[in-house]
């Protein structure tokens, strides 16, 4: 937690939409890449609130009357989203009372993504930080292309990082998830000269995942 995953989460929205736009304009693409941010963190949603907007969220989409069951078209999601001028993606934002979170089932979410799987190009999910987050395990884990583990570098964090990736790259049979180390690329946010752990020790601690990005704490 304020790791800066959320924020993130956003930067690399922002960062494809408008290098797609940029090239584009410049012919190198016939099609704009069309982007769209979920916030899967139910209970401590924080892209409504760096957005600026409290509504709509996800259950725009689940109180609309054409959804039914786990059937979910296309004009029931786009009035649960959100359309950023100044980042140039659509976002999802998650509920604003936490306890309505235990009402979101995870089949719900995965029939959402296989849905907007046709109307984006790219999918980000803003996930818990909660490994036991059923989420994750059930819907973000199976469906993701690729995983991005945002951390500082605090001892604490890296700790935590190596725990993480121990766990979730463990076999299935051992009680991990079974994740291909290649699937999992790490970002380390705000970063400082001469605070928190040196990169040699986050690099030993990435136990060989690659360190993909290392964003300046300014």
């Amino acid at each position: 937690s304020g790791s800066g995953k959320s924020t993130v989460s956003m930067i690399l929205a922002s960062y494809i939409a408008r290098a797609s736009r940029l090239s584009e304009e410049q012919g190198l693409e016939r099609k704009r890449l069309k982007v769209c941010v979920i916030d899967f963190d139910t209970r401590d949603g924080q892209l409504g609130f760096l957005n600026g907007k409290l509504s709509p969220t996800v259950f725009s989409i689940i109180g609309d009357s054409e959804v039914v069951g786990n059937q979910i078209p296309q004009s029931a999601i786009k009035k649960g989203i959100y359309s950023s001028p100044s980042i140039e993606a659509d976002f999802i934002f998650a509920p604003r009372r936490t306890r309505h979170a235990k009402e979101i089932k995870p089949m719900f979410y995965v029939s959402m993504i296989h849905e907007l799987r046709a109307m984006y190009d790219y999918i980000i999910l803003d996930t818990s930080v909660n490994y036991l987050d059923v989420l994750l395990e059930e819907v973000a884990y199976p469906m993701a292309d690729k995983i991005i583990l945002v951390t500082d570098m605090g001892i604490s964090s890296i700790m935590g990082m190596a725990r993480w990736i121990n766990e979730t790259t463990s076999p299935k049979e051992k009680g991990g998830s079974g994740i291909d180390q290649g699937k999992i690329g790490i970002t380390v946010n705000k970063v400082m000269d001469g605070v928190g752990m040196e990169i040699d020790k986050i690099q030993k601690s990435a136990m060989g995942v690659q360190i993909v990005a290392m964003l300046p704490s300014a």
